[in-house]
């Protein structure tokens, strides 16, 4: 075990930025040879390639980062150098001893079914005479990931694994891990908190700029859900059903929409 120091966390920073620079160039470019396939089975391995891919940059690499400097416990204990900052937001909300609206339920669950009323609105506009192949032309997206959407059944089942891939381990890389490296380095634990978001928005530079301010808003209702219940558990499971949303149901509505 390494002792985490201002020196130490930014050396280890310095490998993780220089990690997600090389890791976002790839992104790219497999994204726009996915965007140029209509052929599924070509379009199932760049989708596995790319769940393994993001499994190593962010599970394992985030997991083992913990693991060598003694942190691991925070995956399931809230880490003391943020407790500060989420007793300022309990506060914030709290009205004595009674809570003034649990805002984050209400935001998490507003989050999901939203997402699920833009699936079913999409379906709505499903072309009964189009090609199974033309699927992903129909969806109203926010940011360029139309891409993504399956295509048939097959793809639908690798597409619930990126969802449940990025979900757990984008939530602990961003949410956790990232934080608190930037911690150690500036001391501020908002700052820490908004440039991690910030990063997991331009992550989704593939999407374009608005996936980018999309996805980067999105990292902060997480970062609030986060910080406000003190465990990874609710904005990993908010996370993975907006992607579940986004990818696996539209395509199952649309598939139903032209059958």
């Amino acid at each position: 075990m390494i002792e985490l120091d201002k020196f130490t966390a930014g050396s280890v920073l310095a490998l993780i930025f220089l990690g997600l620079f090389i890791y976002l160039r790839k992104d790219v470019g497999e994204y726009e040879r996915l965007k140029a396939q209509t052929e599924s089975a070509i379009r199932q391995k760049i989708f596995l390639k790319w769940t393994l891919q993001s499994f190593f940059m962010f599970s394992v690499f985030a997991v083992t980062c913990l693991v060598i400097f003694g942190r691991v416990e925070n995956l399931f204990d809230f880490p003391t150098e943020f407790t500060p900052l989420r007793r300022a937001l309990i506060n914030f909300i709290q009205d004595g001893d009674d809570y003034r609206l649990p805002i984050g339920y209400v935001l998490a669950g507003s989050l999901v079914m939203s997402s699920a009323l833009g699936g079913i609105i999409a379906s709505r506009f499903a072309s009964k005479k189009d090609d199974q192949s033309d699927i992903a032309d129909h969806h109203a997206t926010v940011g360029d990931f139309a891409a993504l959407i399956p295509r048939n059944a097959a793809e639908r089942k690798l597409a619930t694994l990126i969802s449940l891939n990025a979900g757990i381990g984008e939530e602990i890389f961003f949410r956790l891990t990232l934080p608190l490296f930037l911690f150690f380095v500036l001391d501020n634990a908002v700052v820490a908190f908004l440039i991690a978001s910030i990063v997991f928005g331009v992550m989704h530079i593939y999407q374009g700029w608005v996936g980018v301010l999309a996805t980067g808003f999105l990292g902060l209702v997480f970062t609030f859900l986060y910080i406000w219940t003190g465990t990874l558990l609710l904005p990993i499971i908010v996370h993975v059903l907006i992607d579940m949303n986004g990818l696996v149901l539209r395509s199952y509505l649309m598939n139903r929409a032209k059958n």
